[in-house]
């Protein structure tokens, strides 16, 4: 592990054990403020710039725009909508719930 820590990360360490307690805590607050709002951002790149999900999407109103469409081709292309979009809110959410405590997504996304 002390290996990994590089001068930098030691200098950010000493200069925050360096603040009183109430200046500690504002500053873990604002950090856990600025992850949320990085965390919300990537959410949005990674979902609304997938290719894959764009291309369902289109492909779904081309579908449905026809006359002749199937239930069951729109219910398999919901499905596989749905699986996409779920594995990559997971990724991202699995990246920042390690490090923000209490992560709370719908708030953060639904904003």
């Amino acid at each position: 592990m002390l290996g990994d820590i590089t001068s930098h990360e030691i200098e950010l360490l000493i200069a925050i054990n360096t603040l009183n307690q109430s200046m500690q805590k504002d500053l873990e607050d604002y950090l856990k403020y600025l992850l949320c709002k990085q965390y919300k951002r990537e959410m949005m790149v990674t979902i609304f710039h997938n290719q894959l999900l764009q291309s369902l999407l289109q492909s779904l109103l081309h579908l449905i725009e026809r006359d002749d469409y199937e239930f069951e081709q729109v219910e398999k292309r919901m499905k596989q909508i749905n699986e996409i979009y779920f594995g990559l809110f997971e990724q991202v959410h699995q990246k920042y719930s390690e490090v923000v405590p209490d992560l709370d997504t719908y708030d953060l996304v639904k904003e």
